[in-house]
C-alpha cells in the first residue's frame, strides 16, 4: 500500500480590487493555488455581464487555472449584492444573512491534506450558535447539510469558530478563538488543518497572529464543496456583512513567511492593520513595514500605497480602515513595481500638543506622530490627507503645516503648507516622505490654531492621609472642567474631584485637586478634560502605591451567625462594590450589588441565612478582589 505524503490547503478570503493578469496570486504565491475569488474581478450579474453597483450576483469568476467559480442559480433574492468602494477603495459582496454563492466543485483537497482558509471579512451584526450545531451565524459552509464540515462560523456570544467533522459524521467541534469578534472593522482570519501523519493541529489566526491552536483529529475530512455567505440549508443563518476574496491551496505550500506574504499584501491592500507582533513583507518575502523592530513604537493605523505585479497589486491611493484614522496618502508621481510607502502612528493624545520640539516659524504641534517605510526606488511626491476633526479646537488652513522629519525631532522638520481642504481634512500636495521618515501636525499660530489643550505635565503625590494630584497645562480652548478620576486594580475609574477649566488661554496654568480618602495599594489616576459642547479626553493613566499596614479588609465575625457580614478596614474608608457568597461546592448562593464609598464598616444582610457549613465569601473593594473562607456553625 502507497501512503501519499500529506498535503496542506490554505483558503483565503479577503475584500478588493485588483486585475486579473495569468500568473499572478496573493502574495505572489501561485503554486497549488486551487481557488481564487476576488470581488474586483469578473464579477457577474448573470453568467455575461459584470455586475455595476447594486446588481445580485449570480457568478463569482475563479481567478486560477482551475475554473472553480461560485454561482447562484436559484432566485434573486438570494444571491449577494455587488457594492463598489465599501474597504479602502475596494468593492465587495454584501449578504444579509439568507444570500449564498456555491462553488461549482470541491476544491479537490484529499481525507488527509492539510488545508488553511484565510478569511477578510466585516460583519455588521451577528448571531451566536453553539460547536456542535447548526446554528449561528455561518461565514463559510457546505452546500449540502450531509457532507463534512470545513466551516467557519460564530460560536459562544461573540467567538469566532472552525467547525470541522470527519466524512464518517464523528469528530464534530473545533478550535475556538480567544479573540472577541469584530463588528465595526474589516478582519483577515486564517484557520487551519495541519495534518502530521499520527498527529494533526488546527487553529485560527487573526490579523495575522495565531489566536488559538490545539491537537485536532487525524481521520479523514477531505475539503467539501463550499458554500459563502449561509448555512447549507438555514435561511437567516449567515455573514449579515461583507465578502470580497478568496484563494485555497494545497500541497504543504504555505510556510509562515508565505502566509506573511499573503497577510501583508490584503493589510496594505484594505488597509487593516496587522497584528504588531507581525512585520509587513511584500511578494518577495522582503520586509516593507517593521512593525517589531525599528517602527515598534508606530504600530496603529499601518497602511499604505504601492504596486507589486506578482501580485496584481496596483494601489496609489490608500488609508486605514480602522475608526479615528486620519492619514490618507495619494497620488505618487512615480510608483513603479515592487515600491511601497507604508506608515503607521504611535497613537498619540490628540488632546494634547508638543510646543518645545518645533522648529521656526511654527508654535505648536500634535504629540501623535506618523513613521513611514518606503521600499524600492522613489515613488516620486505624494498627496497627504490629514483629517483633523477628531482633534479639539479651532483650525485655520494657512496656519497649518505637515512636518516631515528623518530623526523624529521636528526642530528641523521640513513643512508643507496646506494646497486644498474639505472640512477638517486637509491635503498637502507634492510631498517628499523618505525611507524612515517621521511626519505630523503643526500650527504656525497658536492664536488662531492653537490645536488642542496642551497638557504639559500630570503628578500625583502621597502625602498621608491625602492624594495630591497636580497638572499644568500650558494652553486651553474652551475648556470647562477637569476631572479627576481614580481606580483600583480592575481600571474601573470613578469621579474624585473637579477644577474649573479656564476656558481659552494661551498661558501656563496650574492646577491641583485632592483624593481625601485614597486607596491602599497599587491606585491609578486620570485626569479627564471636558469641553463646553461636552466632548471629553483623557490623560495619560499616572499609579502609586501606598502602604496598606491597618488597611487590609476584614471580614467579622467569623465564625457568623449565617445573615449578617461585617466588613472594616479599621480607621481607613474603603469603597465596597460587589460581595458574593458561595457554597462549598461552588455555586453562587447570593450576591449584593453595593457600589459604597466612603465607608469605614458595612454590614450585608443576607436575604436568607445560611445553614451551618463551609462558605467562600468574594468582595470587591477599591478596585480590587479578596476572598474569605467563612464558618457557620
Amino acid at each position: 500500500m502507497t501512503v501519499s505524503p500529506p498535503k496542506k490547503l490554505f483558503i483565503l478570503f479577503a475584500f478588493f480590487s485588483i486585475t486579473t493578469v495569468w500568473g499572478q496570486a496573493p502574495g505572489n504565491i501561485s503554486a497549488n493555488l486551487r481557488t481564487w475569488l476576488k470581488a474586483n474581478d469578473d464579477v457577474f450579474e448573470n453568467n455575461g455581464s459584470t455586475a455595476e453597483d447594486n446588481d445580485a450576483v449570480r457568478r463569482w469568476a475563479d481567478q486560477s487555472n482551475l475554473g472553480n467559480d461560485a454561482t447562484n442559480n436559484g432566485t434573486v433574492a438570494t444571491r449577494p449584492i455587488y457594492q463598489t468602494a465599501i474597504i479602502n477603495g475596494y468593492p465587495a459582496l454584501e449578504f444579509n444573512g439568507n444570500q449564498f454563492l456555491v462553488a461549482d466543485a470541491a476544491p479537490g483537497i484529499g481525507n488527509t491534506e492539510d488545508f488553511m482558509i484565510f478569511l477578510v471579512f466585516k460583519q455588521d451584526s451577528y448571531t451566536s450558535g453553539g460547536t456542535t450545531d447548526g446554528s449561528g451565524a455561518y461565514i463559510i459552509d457546505r452546500y449540502t447539510e450531509t457532507e463534512n464540515l470545513a466551516s467557519f462560523k460564530m460560536v459562544n456570544g461573540d467567538k469566532y469558530f472552525y467547525q470541522r467533522r470527519q466524512n464518517n459524521g464523528n469528530e464534530l467541534g473545533g478550535p475556538v478563538s480567544l479573540t472577541s469578534a469584530n463588528s465595526s472593522d474589516f478582519v483577515i482570519v486564517a484557520y487551519y488543518r495541519d495534518h502530521q501523519g499520527g498527529s494533526a493541529e488546527e487553529g485560527i489566526y487573526i490579523n495575522g497572529a495565531l489566536d488559538v491552536s490545539q491537537v485536532g483529529p487525524t481521520g479523514s475530512m477531505s475539503v467539501p464543496r463550499l458554500q459563502i455567505g449561509r448555512h447549507a440549508v438555514t435561511s437567516g443563518g449567515g455573514l449579515n456583512g461583507y465578502f470580497a476574496e478568496m484563494a485555497i491551496y494545497d500541497n504543504s505550500i504555505l510556510s509562515a513567511s508565505n502566509r506573511r506574504r499573503i497577510e501583508s499584501y490584503l493589510a496594505i491592500k484594505y488597509g487593516i492593520t496587522l497584528d504588531p507582533s507581525v512585520d509587513y513583507v511584500r511578494s518577495g518575502g522582503s520586509i516593507i513595514y517593521p512593525s517589531t523592530s525599528t517602527h515598534s513604537g508606530y504600530v496603529h493605523d499601518i497602511a499604505g500605497i504601492g504596486r507589486d505585479d506578482d501580485s496584481g497589486l496596483n494601489h496609489p491611493t490608500s488609508r486605514s480602515q480602522n475608526l479615528g484614522n486620519m492619514v490618507t496618502v495619494s497620488n505618487p508621481s512615480d510608483l513603479d513595481n515592487n515600491e511601497f510607502l507604508v506608515w503607521g502612528d504611535n497613537n498619540g493624545d490628540l488632546a494634547a500638543s508638543n510646543r518645545t520640539d518645533v522648529g521656526p516659524g511654527i508654535d505648536l504641534r500634535l504629540i501623535r506622530v506618523w513613521r513611514a517605510r518606503t521600499t524600492g526606488a522613489s515613488l516620486g511626491t505624494v498627496s497627504v490627507t490629514i483629517d483633523l476633526s477628531g482633534v479639539p479646537g479651532a483650525k485655520v488652513a494657512s496656519d497649518l503645516r505637515l512636518l516631515v522629519d528623518s530623526d523624529g525631532i521636528f526642530n528641523n522638520a521640513t513643512a508643507y503648507s496646506v494646497s486644498t481642504s474639505s472640512g477638517e481634512a486637509f491635503t498637502f500636495n507634492n510631498v517628499t516622505i523618505g525611507n524612515d521618515n517621521y511626519f505630523t501636525i503643526g500650527s504656525a499660530n497658536a492664536t488662531s490654531t492653537p490645536l488642542p489643550v496642551e497638557l504639559t505635565t500630570f503628578d500625583v503625590t502621597h502625602e498621608p492621609p491625602i492624594v495630591v494630584a497636580t497638572w499644568e497645562t500650558a494652553s486651553e480652548l474652551n475648556n470647562d472642567l477637569f476631572t479627576l478620576e481614580r481606580a483600583g486594580e480592575d481600571l474601573a475609574f470613578y469621579e474624585v474631584a473637579r477644577q474649573a477649566g479656564a476656558g481659552t488661554s494661551s498661558v501656563v496654568r496650574t492646577y491641583s485637586a485632592i483624593d481625601p480618602h485614597p486607596f491602599g495599594g497599587r491606585s491609578y489616576y486620570r485626569l479627564k478634560q471636558t469641553d463646553y459642547d461636552g466632548t471629553s479626553t483623557y490623560s495619560d493613566i499616572r499609579s502609586i502605591k501606598i502602604d496598606e499596614t491597618d488597611r487590609e479588609l476584614v471580614l467579622f465575625p467569623n465564625p457568623s451567625d449565617g445573615r449578617n457580614l461585617n466588613f472594616t478596614m479599621g480607621n481607613s474608608v474603603f469603597l465596597l462594590h460587589e460581595v458574593e457568597v458561595l457554597n462549598s461546592q461552588g455555586s453562587l448562593l447570593e450576591r449584593s450589588l453595593i457600589h459604597e464609598t466612603g465607608l469605614r464598616n458595612y454590614t450585608v444582610e443576607l436575604q436568607r441565612s445560611l445553614a451551618s457549613g463551609l462558605y467562600l465569601v468574594r468582595v470587591n473593594y477599591n478596585g480590587r478582589n479578596k476572598a474569605f473562607r467563612m464558618i457557620v456553625p
